[in-house]
């Protein structure tokens, strides 16, 4: 993880603040979700950059979305194969209580944060 994201500073996350569209918010702390103290930020490669060899973010609808549109908390239900939040698992099938695919031990915190977007 920390080579993948060389080019910038590594921070955590020690807090979540999760926002309803009347402006009601509530933060949750590590202890609140389970976590075992701050948690690393992660971004998975194809969702910074867009596109990695020959991977890229798939279309949805007419267009892929941007890479500023996604993070390890956003899914997209799109198809039954698609991957947006680039954790391993089709958006479709992932659910709260997962264990994350070997190699991406890094989207297990986010696992119960996940919602679908509505761009």
């Amino acid at each position: 993880m920390l080579s993948e994201n060389a080019r910038c500073a590594v921070t955590t996350i020690d807090s979540v603040v999760l926002q309803n569209e009347r402006g009601e918010r509530l933060t949750l702390l590590p202890e609140d979700l389970g976590w075992d103290g701050p948690q690393p930020r992660y971004e998975a490669p194809l969702t910074d950059r867009g596109q990695v060899g020959d991977d890229v973010i798939p279309n949805w609808g007419e267009r892929a979305p941007t890479p500023d549109q996604l993070n390890p908390l956003t899914k997209i239900c799109s198809g039954v194969i698609e991957d947006f939040n680039g954790n391993g698992f089709s958006d479709v099938q992932e659910f709260g209580g997962m264990q994350p695919l070997p190699g991406n031990e890094w989207a297990q915190p986010f696992f119960q944060l996940e919602h679908f977007v509505e761009l």
